[in-house]
């Protein structure tokens, strides 16, 4: 309820704020400054519903989705190829993916909640492969850096699907 909580509290200061705005036009017939603490008022309570409805959606994502396991591998366009005909096949698993298509995250996950899972744990970076397990409001990581060299090199994909095995099974120390 913490979020909530905030989301709250920061909307109570913005409208508080707006309030005083048109007070302060009222008392002195100030139309205009009237208008403004009106415009601010619609802003912070939009923002607000805003907010909330994002905080509902993360904690409908996150129930959903408790356990599963994400490939995160935004590379080099050749790299996500390779990837995709060559290891993704292999993985024994059902599997989330998220890549770049252009300057963009895409996949099975929302751009906006790849964010949140990257505040989760400062240890998922762009351009690092990584399979990741959601685990309640945190999430279990295990790089996957041998696949940045799918394209030059011939790979021992059972080294990787031990990794992935070990995050599926929840044995890791990176949390």
């Amino acid at each position: 309820m913490n979020k909530y909580q905030s989301i709250i509290k920061s909307n109570l200061i913005g409208i508080l704020i707006a309030g005083g705005i048109f007070y302060w036009g009222f008392a002195n017939d100030g139309y205009t400054r009237m208008g403004i603490g009106i415009l601010i008022l619609f802003a912070v309570i939009k923002s607000g519903i805003d907010n909330f409805n994002y905080a509902i959606e993360l904690e409908n994502w996150i129930k959903a989705n408790q356990g599963k396991l994400v490939l995160f591998y935004p590379t080099k366009k050749t790299i996500q190829q390779k990837i995709k005909t060559d290891f993704i096949p292999k993985i024994p698993y059902e599997i989330m993916e998220v890549y770049y298509d252009g300057p963009k995250l895409v996949g099975d996950v929302k751009h906006s909640i790849v964010f949140e899972i990257m505040k989760w744990n400062s240890n998922i970076r762009i351009h690092q492969p990584a399979i990741l397990k959601i685990v309640n409001e945190s999430v279990v990581m295990e790089k996957l850096d041998e696949l940045k060299t799918i394209e030059n090199t011939d790979l021992d994909y059972q080294v990787l699907l031990k990794k992935i095995e070990k995050v599926e099974k929840g044995t890791n120390s990176m949390c």
